[in-house]
C-alpha cells in the first residue's frame, strides 16, 4: 500500500464513521481504525514492541529528546490547558497515531469525539490542530477526525471548528512554525445535522 493508497483509506475510515449513531468514548475509534488499517495493509501493523519494526505508531510523542540514548530530535512542547506551543507545566503533545517511521513518520492522525461545539471542546480541537500543523515535527500530511455527538447546525459547527484551526495557526505563524502551505491538512468533520436522521461528513474550508 503505498502513500496514496494510505490516504485513500484514511478518508474512507473518516467517511464510515457515519454509519453509527452515537459513540461513547474516543478509544473506540482507535482501535476501530487499528483494526481495519492492519486488516488492510500487510506493511502496519504492530506485531513486535519497538517502533522500528512497526509503521504504525499509538500515542505518538511530540517531544522526546532520547530514546534508547539517541537523539530523535523531537522537541514540540505544548500546554494542553491553555491551549498554548509553550508554558508552565509544558510537556509533549501526543499524536493518537502516526503512519510511517518512527523518527519520521509522514501521517499524523487525530481523533476527537466532541459531545457538542462549547469552549471546552473546542479548545481541546485547537490542541489537537496544534499539534497537527505544528511544523517542528516531520508530517507530510496531518488528518483531524472529529465525531460530534449531539445534533448541531452545519454551519454553526464549521464556523467555530474554522475559528479553533485559525487560533492555532496565529499561535504558530509568528514563530515560524507554522506548517499549514506545506503539510497537507484535511479535518473531518462527522456530525447529525438538527431535524435529520443521517449523520454527514464536512470539512473546514481551506481559506483562512
Amino acid at each position: 500500500m503505498d502513500i496514496n493508497e494510505k490516504l485513500k483509506f484514511i478518508d474512507k475510515f473518516a467517511r464510515s464513521l457515519t454509519e453509527y449513531e452515537t459513540c461513547e468514548n474516543e478509544r473506540y475509534i482507535h482501535h476501530l481504525f487499528s483494526h481495519r488499517i492492519q486488516a488492510e495493509c500487510q506493511e502496519i501493523e504492530i506485531s513486535k514492541l519497538d517502533g522500528d519494526s512497526s509503521q504504525l505508531h499509538p500515542e505518538w510523542a511530540t517531544a522526546k529528546v532520547a530514546r534508547d540514548g539517541k537523539d530523535v530530535g523531537k522537541k514540540a512542547f505544548y500546554n494542553k490547558k491553555e491551549p498554548v506551543l509553550k508554558g508552565n507545566n509544558s510537556a509533549a503533545g501526543h499524536i493518537d497515531f502516526a503512519i510511517g517511521g518512527y523518527e519520521s513518520p509522514k501521517i499524523a492522525i487525530e481523533f476527537k469525539v466532541m459531545n457538542g461545539i462549547n469552549d471546552t471542546e473546542l479548545k481541546e480541537l485547537q490542541f489537537d490542530f496544534l499539534k497537527l500543523l505544528d511544523g517542528r515535527s516531520p508530517f507530510d500530511y496531518g488528518y483531524s477526525i472529529v465525531f460530534v455527538v449531539k445534533d448541531v447546525e452545519e454551519t454553526v459547527l464549521l464556523e467555530k471548528a474554522k475559528e479553533a484551526l485559525n487560533d492555532a495557526k496565529n499561535q504558530l505563524e509568528p514563530l515560524g512554525w507554522d506548517s499549514s502551505n506545506q503539510r497537507q491538512f484535511t479535518s473531518y468533520l462527522i456530525f447529525k445535522p438538527i431535524g435529520k436522521k443521517q449523520r454527514e461528513v464536512a470539512t473546514i474550508p481551506e481559506d483562512k
